[in-house]
């Protein structure tokens, strides 16, 4: 099996030139719904882009769609039963969505080179969740170790697929990384990472294998070209039937020609080399937890700066300016503001609709809640400062348009 990253094109056609054997699984993420024609369906109210495709390579069959992310529910109920309808025309596979929630957690079982292997799909909330018996998305939970426990002793093998990560991050935040090493010591074998939209970390972890992020996998170039180390992605190939699992690293190019087509193929061995530094440099952090904790406050602070202070109604003219006891007294006023607006029909009123989609999705995610914790803690003091001269430039050489943030 290969396992792949992100997957999202909108109506464009692309060329497959990877090649690989007929009998290979390949799990993606499909991040947006398959529609047959974007005019005809209604999109969901909500915070951020609207995202679909309109086909996906079948070439590259047999294909198994993660589905539980943010924006599989963008065009709403319309928009999923079109993905059924197409992924069921073409004999694709598909996990993690349901008409309720209990159908929307369901494994979905496949058989590869004598090995049976499970597959759950989830993510954080954000938008389009299954709640109770409402038609949505599985968001991950505590709920996970026992469907792990349940199936683990019945198959070869546990997947769980997780859309969940700092949106262009390379790294993963501590608790993510606790959270999917919790997955591994309950009996999952591969835990397969995916949103950040950049390559993260690939971490042997006991007896099983975390991949934190594979970045994009097939998207449109046009959109992602000026965010450095879109364009590239990580694959894994397993070997289930192996023991202990057996894997190898591939990567992808994503590019455009002269004409104008869309292609995707293997990297050469100059982009293979280029690509194994960027890989070592945020693998190294996996096993140094003081690294990463410094990393992640780095990259917390900036994204704070750079756009979540402004989503949550903070002032951000004099932020950067003024002394950290006075940042947070600006951070504690903006979010009492938020919570008296909601006292009293008259204020509510006052509120734009999108402002309390940009809230609710600041707090029910829990990549985004972290971060503005996190970033918080650290200009309040309340939380000691990791940051420093080594956690410093490795962002701003992985991240550099957050330098002058």
């Amino acid at each position: 099996m290969i396992l792949v990253g992100d997957y999202v094109l909108g109506n464009l056609d692309i060329k497959t030139l990877f090649k690989k054997s007929p009998e290979e699984f390949i799990l993606m993420n499909l991040e947006g719904p398959l529609l047959q024609e974007k005019f005809i369906y209604s999109p969901i109210q909500k915070a951020g882009a609207h995202l679909y495709s309109t086909k996906v390579p079948v070439e590259l069959q047999p294909i198994i769609l993660a589905l539980a992310n943010n924006h599989l529910m963008d065009f709403g109920i319309e928009g999923l039963k079109s993905t059924y309808s197409y992924a069921k025309k073409h004999n694709i596979l598909f996990v993690g969505a349901g008409e309720n929630l209990r159908r929307a957690r369901q494994p979905i079982i496949v058989y590869e080179k004598n090995a049976t292997i499970a597959i759950l799909s989830c993510c954080e909330a954000q938008f389009g969740t299954a709640v109770n018996q409402y038609i949505g998305v599985a968001e991950f939970g505590p709920w996970l170790y026992a469907e792990i426990m349940r199936l683990r002793n019945d198959v070869d093998a546990v997947i769980v697929s997780s859309h969940a990560a700092v949106e262009d991050a390379p790294w993963p935040s501590p608790r993510i990384q606790e959270f999917y090493r919790s997955l591994i010591d309950v009996g999952a074998k591969v835990v397969h990472g995916h949103h950040a939209h950049v390559p993260q970390g690939v971490e042997e972890y006991k007896n099983g294998l975390i991949l934190y992020g594979l970045g994009n996998f097939i998207v449109d170039p046009e959109k992602w070209q000026e965010l450095p180390n879109s364009l590239w992605s990580i694959g894994i190939r397993v070997d289930f039937a192996q023991k202990p699992i057996a894997w190898e690293n591939l990567t992808f190019e994503i590019e455009k020609d002269d004409e104008n087509n869309i292609f995707l193929r293997e990297s050469h061995e100059s982009e293979r080399i280029h690509h194994q530094k960027y890989i070592d440099t945020y693998n190294s952090a996996l096993s140094t937890r003081d690294l990463l904790d410094a990393l992640w406050q780095e990259v917390a602070v900036r994204s704070f700066y750079g756009y979540k202070a402004k989503y949550m109604n903070f002032p951000t003219d004099r932020i950067a300016s003024i002394g950290f006891r006075e940042r947070l007294k600006y951070a504690r006023d903006g979010f009492l503001k938020l919570i008296a607006a909601t006292v009293g029909s008259d204020r509510l009123a006052k509120i734009p609709h999108k402002d309390y989609l940009l809230w609710y999705v600041m707090f029910a995610c829990e990549s985004h809640r972290d971060s503005i914790a996190t970033a918080l803690g650290i200009l309040s003091g309340e939380l000691p400062d990791l940051r420093n001269k080594k956690s410093k430039a490795l962002v701003d050489e992985i991240m550099p348009w957050t330098v002058k943030i």
